[in-house]
């Protein structure tokens, strides 16, 4: 049995479920939910971590689920005017409406600084991967450094964030792109023009 495996077999009983035998096991799906609105209601409801302790409610993903991008954030973004700016340099560059992308988190809850977050990453990333499962996205952009090497662990050990940014790496049935997070370049105006080229990259393999 693989890490995989032991983290999708700790989440479905931190989730209510029971085991099952081997046999059973074998013969059903990997994936927990049978609809998108039954995993979103998860999201919403959960209480796995200790985030929930501090957040006043779980955010669940936004956009088109039949989009073919997807784009994943650390964590809720509150802030009207970061995510106005990010919805115009889409509009501008990639000439995207609201449809043709969605938008989730790597956490559903908003982080605390003063916590260690790597519990949190374990027992959340598992809702992004039920996503994932429904959407199959062609394109997944890892929206700063947090999320892609929570995301790429294993690869990515041996890399720099920057040597990988703006590079299509295959992810399962999908690619993986990483680039700054919204707060980079908010408090990094010079590094916009990495990011829209970033982004840019993104209509050559639509």
């Amino acid at each position: 049995m693989n890490d995989n495996d032991l983290k999708k077999l700790y989440f479905l009983k931190a989730i209510g479920y029971n085991f099952v035998g081997k046999k059973d096991l074998k013969s059903t799906s990997c994936y927990c939910f049978d609809s998108f609105d039954k995993l979103n209601n998860q999201i919403i409801n959960c209480n796995l971590c200790c985030l929930k302790n501090y957040s006043v409610k779980s955010y669940t993903g936004f956009g088109n689920i039949n989009s073919k991008i997807t784009f994943v954030m650390l964590e809720p973004n509150l802030n009207t005017n970061i995510m106005d700016n990010f919805l115009e340099l889409l509009r501008k560059y990639l000439k995207f409406s609201e449809r043709d992308f969605y938008i989730s988190y790597l956490l559903h809850c908003k982080k605390q600084m003063s916590l260690d977050l790597s519990d949190c990453f374990f027992k959340c990333r598992p809702y992004l991967d039920e996503e994932m499962n429904f959407i199959k996205p062609k394109i997944i952009v890892a929206l700063g450094e947090d999320v892609f090497l929570n995301l790429y662990i294993q690869n990515a050990k041996n890399s720099s964030f920057e040597s990988l940014r703006g590079s299509f790496l295959k992810f399962g049935n999908a690619f993986l792109m990483a680039t700054y997070s919204l707060d980079k370049i908010t408090k990094n105006p010079s590094l916009q023009a990495n990011f829209i080229n970033d982004l840019n990259k993104i209509k050559d393999v639509l």
